[in-house]
């Protein structure tokens, strides 16, 4: 698993991390809508069933499952948050909820 990140969000999540239990981060996904899933972070510790990154002393982590869904995963900290999604776009059926699918 690759993590596309920058310094500036690895500070920050090690700056939460310092405070916490565990020594990892957990990429998951969240929920599910029309337009795909959306994804959360939290500081977890390592399972059986994991693939890792670690990026410059920080731990990325998901399940095996989920990642042979999504692959590869951008996390970048926004004025809003987290941003966490993953490098490729992922096929959905449509663009928003704004209507029927048709499906």
């Amino acid at each position: 698993m690759k993590i596309q990140t920058n310094q500036e969000t690895l500070d920050a999540i090690k700056t939460v991390m310092a405070e916490q239990e565990f020594d990892s981060v957990r990429i998951y996904i969240a929920g599910m809508g029309c337009s795909g899933p959306t994804f959360g972070l939290t500081i977890d510790k390592e399972g059986v069933d994991d693939v890792k990154s670690e990026e410059n002393d920080v731990t990325f982590l998901m399940t095996k499952d989920n990642y042979d869904q999504v692959g590869d995963m951008i996390v970048e900290l926004t004025s809003g948050g987290y941003m966490v999604k993953p490098v490729t776009p992922l096929e959905v059926g449509c663009a928003s909820c704004a209507g029927s699918c048709g499906q």
